[in-house]
């Protein structure tokens, strides 16, 4: 099945048992975007994110998923505006996800940042609950790579990004490293 094919499926609200209901959540959500909503050079882009996702990276993780990034309208604490930082970040750019438990907010936050350490926003409550337990184990390693931004309709500045977040085994994240600077 292609990775846009979900879309011509049934929904479960239209009581066809498919897939569990978190699968089908995660689609829906995090999932790419309907490729009848994206212009043809945003599909093109996200075909190619896909082709060289599963050519260099899916090998190396246990397991990945679609996710968005958001609290991108919030200023960062040195001043710079997190969508300006994500109209920078370039298709499989390698993302830094970090547990932030002293966040006023919400314990279990989890914050999305590029290599640099600067920014984006963060993962949505559910999805950084779902891996905020992993986020202090040694055996985990979870990293972002930057699909696109996603941009508003009328001003076309970023209001968010679609992310993928994937869970690597240690012994794999050496050889991931070594490969992204080699």
């Amino acid at each position: 099945m292609k990775w846009f094919d979900f879309w011509s499926r049934k929904k479960p609200h239209q009581n066809v048992p498919e897939q569990p209901a978190s699968v089908v959540w995660r689609l829906e959500m995090h999932g790419p975007a309907d490729p009848r909503q994206l212009s043809d050079e945003q599909v093109a882009a996200d075909a190619f994110f896909k082709e060289r996702f599963d050519r260099f990276v899916a090998p190396m993780v246990d397991t990945h998923f679609y996710s968005n990034i958001v609290g991108v309208k919030h200023p960062n604490r040195d001043g710079s505006r997190r969508s300006t930082l994500i109209r920078k970040c370039e298709v499989l750019d390698f993302l830094t996800i970090e547990a932030e438990p002293d966040n006023p907010v919400d314990v279990k936050a989890v914050a999305v940042k590029t290599q640099d350490g600067l920014q984006l926003g963060y993962l949505p409550a559910r999805t950084a609950h779902e891996i905020y337990s992993d986020l202090g184990k040694a055996e985990f390693n979870w990293i972002g790579v930057f699909v696109r931004a996603n941009r508003h309709p009328e001003t076309n500045h970023a209001v968010g990004a679609v992310i993928v977040l994937a869970r690597m085994m240690p012994d794999l994240t050496a050889a991931f490293v070594a490969k992204s600077e080699g």
